[in-house]
């Protein structure tokens, strides 16, 4: 029995003079202090993503649906206006009716596009005051 209790306190520290199952407490403790730890890192960065997530959905999917629409409009006047310039003289032949038909279609998707863009803008601007970093803000400056 002495050489028991001297072999304890021969190996000293703190971990030599408590019992085996308070060991195993002491283990079990230090466990659960790092699951709560690991627990609430991952609830602060999921909650991180959903702001993530929620600028997403509020400000850069509306921006680009609207410069996507602008893009298209844009791309039917390109067709317009070859389709003009096909049609009022670059083959030879005249289509005056055909011409101003064309004409007045690019002149609608011109007023159009203004307005769309005039309109994305805002949206620009507005996404701009809620972004919640400064990268956001430069890319959304950049689309201005």
């Amino acid at each position: 029995m002495n050489n028991l209790n001297l072999s304890r306190a021969a190996s000293g520290g703190f971990l030599g003079r408590i019992s085996v199952g308070q060991k195993v407490m002491l283990i079990v403790g230090m466990c659960i202090a790092f699951l709560v730890v690991v627990g609430a890192i991952g609830v602060m960065s999921m909650a991180k993503i959903g702001n993530e997530i929620a600028q997403i959905a509020e400000t850069d999917l509306p921006v680009t649906n609207a410069v996507s629409t602008i893009t298209t409009h844009q791309l039917e006047q390109a067709i317009l206006l070859e389709s003009a310039m096909r049609v009022g003289g670059a083959s030879g032949e005249t289509h005056e009716g055909q011409f101003e038909e064309l004409v007045e279609k690019f002149e609608a998707l011109a007023g159009k596009v203004e307005v769309e863009i005039k309109e994305t803008e805002v949206l620009v601007e507005e996404a701009i005051a809620h972004a919640h970093s400064d990268a956001a803000k430069a890319e959304f400056a950049h689309v201005l």
